[in-house]
């Protein structure tokens, strides 16, 4: 569907580096929406609060990953019906607006139905996110929409610096592999229509899989 797809490579940022970040986009030429998945239950975290409502400095982690994303307001965020109540409290520091929707039972469903209410602001690009992701840079998401300008989709990579094993001891050539994170940026149109043609369980690693 998407016929061309560049990674932006970074090295990991720091906690330092980001902990009061905004994104200033320079990009005034397209209309950009902002897709925030928070609708998981962060299991691999460990029971309890999901991880997008832990509390990192004083703060919720949604609330960090979401003024990360305040120059794309109103910010569809994808929840879990049962956390309106955390939702709420992430949100009330905020001084733009943040249109929650609800999650489906998968990753996949739950960015099917972000992407679905952008389809009224009618956005030329769609930056998609995850919302246990607070710390992303203005340069990351900056370059994602540099690349935008270029290319139908657009991931952040980094680099594999640990040595890489198969199960049977065999080694995995790293410089082959980078591992993917968000924001994933894409051509709005094109991006839908692939979630578009996907069957109704569909359940994708991420969004540049369904691309």
């Amino acid at each position: 569907m998407l016929a061309d797809l560049e990674c932006t490579g970074h090295n990991p940022p720091t906690l330092e580096e980001n902990t009061h970040v905004h994104n200033n986009s320079s990009d005034k030429t397209h209309n950009i929406s902002a897709v925030i998945v928070a609708a998981g239950r962060g299991t691999r975290a460990g029971g309890g609060v999901p991880k997008q409502y832990r509390r990192i400095d004083g703060e919720m982690v949604l609330t960090k990953t979401l003024r990360a994303f305040a120059d794309f307001a109103p910010v569809v965020c994808v929840i879990n019906p049962d956390d309106a109540t955390l939702f709420e409290q992430a949100v009330h520091p905020l001084p733009f607006a943040v249109k929650p929707v609800a999650g489906g039972a998968s990753r996949t469903a739950s960015v099917r139905a972000g992407l679905t209410t952008c389809n009224d602001s009618a956005p030329d690009l769609v930056l998609i996110h995850d919302g246990a992701r607070p710390f992303v840079s203005q340069a990351v998401i900056n370059d994602v929409i540099a690349t935008l300008a270029r290319h139908d989709a657009a991931v952040p990579a980094i680099d594999l610096v640990d040595a890489l094993k198969t199960l049977d001891g065999a080694a995995v050539d790293r410089n082959s592999l980078k591992a993917v994170q968000t924001p994933q940026g894409f051509d709005f149109n094109k991006i839908m229509q692939a979630f578009d043609s996907l069957e109704q369980n569909a359940d994708y690693v991420d969004d540049i899989e369904v691309a």
